[in-house]
C-alpha cells in the first residue's frame, strides 16, 4: 500500500519536472536564437578585384571616406 502512495505520488512529480524542463527549452529557445531573414541582399556590385583592391558600385555605403575591410 505505502509502495502504491509513492509511485502515484512520484509519477505527477516526474511529468511535472518534464513539463517544466520542456517550458524551459522553448521559452529560452525563444529568447536566445536570433531571427535571420531568409535572404539578405545587398545593392552593391562588384566591378573589379585586384590583389589588394576591390571596385564596388556606388552607394550611400561605399561612396563614404575611407579604408575598409573585407572579413
Amino acid at each position: 500500500m505505502k509502495r502504491k502512495l509513492i509511485v502515484a505520488a512520484s509519477v505527477p512529480a516526474i511529468l511535472l519536472a518534464g513539463g517544466v524542463g520542456a517550458g524551459a527549452w522553448y521559452v529560452s529557445d525563444i529568447a536566445l536564437v536570433p531571427k535571420h531573414p531568409s535572404t539578405v541582399t545587398y545593392p552593391e556590385v562588384v566591378l573589379g578585384v585586384t590583389a589588394t583592391t576591390v571596385t564596388l558600385t556606388a552607394s550611400p555605403a561605399t561612396v563614404r571616406p575611407g579604408t575598409w575591410s573585407l572579413n
